[in-house]
This record gives C-alpha cells, sequence and structure tokens, in this order.
C-alpha cells in the first residue's frame, strides 16, 4: 500500500510488514518520517522555502547536520539514509547508513526523534554550493521492511563564515 498527498510524505508499507499495532487499542499506524535539522534538538525542515546551513567540518570537509522524527515504527533495526542531490539530479554525499536501536533516539509521543546525523559531502569546495537548491531525501527501512521517505528542496546558507 502507498499513503501520500501532495507535500507530505510518502509511506510505502509491505502487507504484514510494516505497520505498528498498538496492543492497547489495536490501531495500526503506519511507517512515517520527517526530515529535519539540529544536533542537540529535532527542528522541524518547512515543506517550502528552507535553507539548510552549510558547516565545514573539524576534518575539513562539508556536512549538513540532519535528523529525523519516526512514527509507527521500532527503531530496533531501523536503517536511515540520507541523500543530498544536486541540481543536475546526481547525489553529492558520501553514501552512508545510520543503523537505529532504542538508545541511539529520544522517545517523541508516539515515535522518537534522531539527531546528530551527518549528510558528508563528496565536493572539493562547500563554498560553490552556497545559494544552491538541493533536494534531500531521508528513507527509513524498519527491521520488518516498512519504508518511508521525506523529502525537501533546500537552499544551501552559510551564515558562520
Amino acid at each position: 500500500m502507498v499513503w501520500g498527498c501532495a507535500g507530505a510524505p510518502s509511506v510505502t508499507v509491505p502487507d504484514a510488514a510494516g505497520a505498528r499495532v498498538d496492543a492497547a487499542d489495536g490501531v495500526t499506524a503506519p511507517l512515517r518520517v520527517e526530515l529535519g535539522e539540529g544536533l542537540t534538538a529535532y527542528r522541524a525542515l518547512p515543506a517550502e522555502g528552507t535553507e539548510v546551513e552549510l558547516v565545514f567540518g573539524p576534518q575539513g570537509g562539508w556536512h549538513f547536520d540532519l535528523a529525523a522524527r519516526v512514527r509507527g515504527g521500532d527503531p530496533e533495526g531501523m536503517e536511515l539514509r540520507y541523500a543530498v542531490v544536486n541540481p543536475a539530479g546526481t547525489e553529492i554525499q558520501i553514501p552512508g547508513v545510520v543503523r537505529l536501536n532504542a538508545r541511539r533516539v529520544v522517545p517523541e509521543g508516539e515515535g522518537f526523534v534522531r539527531v546528530g546525523d551527518r549528510a558528508v559531502l563528496d565536493v572539493r569546495d562547500g563554498n560553490a554550493l552556497v545559494g544552491a537548491s538541493l533536494t534531500l531525501t531521508l528513507r527509513a527501512v524498519s527491521a520488518a521492511g516498512a519504508v518511508a521517505t521525506d523529502q525537501r528542496v533546500v537552499t544551501v546558507v552559510d551564515r558562520v563564515r
């Protein structure tokens, strides 16, 4: 099944694999994710007009500090993947997967948040990205096989220069 509407995260749930069942009320909740940013606290990224801070890291590389809000899923065994795509359609991040468990997330309402993730960019000069429009995508895969994605088109800023 596929859930979604314009401007909302899309969710795909494989049959019998992807939903969390709340034993207290028998309600099934599909896996949902929301892309955000933040090192120590989750901050939602608006659907439109979003600016994301470019960070020059301590090892000399460039990255974005990203975060995820997850609903309807168990963190045990879940994997998160962040993608950064330039206007030419090329992924410009160094591939990586964040593997979760309950110790690596902060409970929040009917789900949890994960903060302090980095999308490390595979670029020589991050300054050339300032002002560029990039597409950020968050993809979550539960241990049961449910998949949820969220995507934002952002403008790169560097306020720390």
